[in-house]
C-alpha cells in the first residue's frame, strides 16, 4: 500500500493514531481500532489513481468520467477491499470494518455534480441517489464507528489552508454532528458522552500533526549576499606596490637575474652537447 497508493497509506497511518487514542478514552479496543484503520481502504490498491490522495497533483481522472461512473469506481473500493482481505486471510472482525466505515453514506461530491448536470440538461435535479450511496451496513461496533468518524474528519482537515487549534476543533465537531444527525451511528454503542470525548481526542491528535510551522529567519550570511555584499573572507586582497616595499622589489630583481642566468647556461650546455654528437 505504501508503494502503490502512498497517499492512502499515509491517510491510514494518521487514522490509526486517531482511533487508537480515542478508543482508549471510551473503553473500546485500541488495537482492533488501529488495525482496522490500516486495512479499511485496502481496496484502493486496485485503482489507486482514481483517489485524490494518490494523484500527487496529476490530472484528475474523474474529470473525463460521468458522475455515475466515478461513483461506481469509488464505491467499488469497498468490494475490492473485502475480496483482498479474504484472499489474504485477514480476520473477519477486520474485514467487517471495511464496509462499515462508510455505512450507508452518500458520495456527496459526485451526487451533487450529477444533480447539477441533470438540472442543466432538462431542468430537473432528480437523480437516483442509490447510485451514489455505499451499500453498508452501518457501523456495528464502537471501533467501526471510530473509523467512520476519523476517516471523514482526517480527509476534511487536510483541506484547511491554515490549520489552527480552533479551526481544527470546529471542523471536528461539525463533522461529528453531521454523522450523528445522518443516523449512521444508530446501530453502534456510542453515547453522547463518548462523542464528546472522541471530539476532544481527535482535535488533540490532529492539532499535533497539522500544526502551523514557524517561519525561521535566514542566516545573516545569506541576507548579506542577497543585498549584494560579500563575506569578509571573500573580499579581494589588495596588491602591495613595489614602490611601497623596496626590499620586495630588490628581492624580485635578484630572482629575475638568477633565472636569466640559468636559462643562458642551459642554452650553452645544449649547444655543447650537440657539438659532441657531431650535429
Amino acid at each position: 500500500l505504501s508503494v502503490t497508493a502512498p497517499g492512502t497509506w499515509n491517510h491510514s497511518m494518521v487514522i490509526g493514531m486517531m482511533v487508537e487514542a480515542a478508543a482508549d478514552t471510551i473503553d473500546a479496543n485500541p488495537v482492533l481500532a488501529r488495525v482496522g484503520a490500516y486495512f479499511h481502504d485496502l481496496g484502493k490498491l486496485k485503482k489507486p489513481l482514481y483517489f485524490v490522495e494518490n494523484q500527487a497533483g496529476a490530472e484528475n481522472r474523474h474529470d473525463k468520467l460521468s458522475p455515475s461512473m466515478s461513483s461506481l469506481i469509488i464505491r467499488s473500493h469497498v468490494k475490492d477491499g473485502i475480496e483482498l482481505a479474504r484472499k489474504h486471510r485477514i480476520p473477519q472482525v477486520i474485514v467487517d470494518m471495511i464496509p462499515q466505515h462508510h455505512g450507508n453514506s452518500t458520495i456527496e461530491y459526485f451526487y451533487e455534480k450529477a444533480r447539477k448536470e441533470a438540472e442543466e440538461a432538462d431542468g430537473h435535479a432528480e437523480v437516483d441517489k442509490s447510485l451514489y450511496t455505499y451499500p453498508g451496513p452501518k457501523p456495528q461496533s464502537r471501533e467501526a464507528a471510530l473509523l467512520m468518524l476519523a476517516d471523514g474528519i482526517e480527509a476534511a482537515v487536510r483541506t484547511i489552508s491554515e490549520p489552527s487549534p480552533d479551526r481544527i476543533q470546529g471542523l471536528v465537531q461539525k463533522m461529528i454532528n453531521k454523522v450523528f444527525a445522518s443516523g449512521e451511528l444508530d446501530e453502534c454503542e456510542l453515547t453522547l458522552k463518548d462523542l464528546h470525548s472522541i471530539a476532544k481526542c481527535f482535535t488533540r491528535v490532529l492539532t499535533g500533526i497539522y500544526h502551523q510551522r514557524i517561519a525561521y529567519a535566514e542566516p545573516a550570511e545569506k541576507i548579506f549576499e542577497k543585498a549584494g555584499g560579500k563575506a569578509a573572507g571573500n573580499a579581494p586582497k589588495e596588491e602591495t606596490s613595489s614602490a611601497d616595499d623596496p626590499g620586495a622589489s630588490a628581492s624580485k630583481s635578484a630572482k629575475t637575474v638568477s633565472e636569466d642566468r640559468q636559462k643562458e647556461a642551459g642554452a650553452k650546455g645544449g649547444k655543447e652537447d650537440l657539438k659532441r654528437l657531431g650535429l
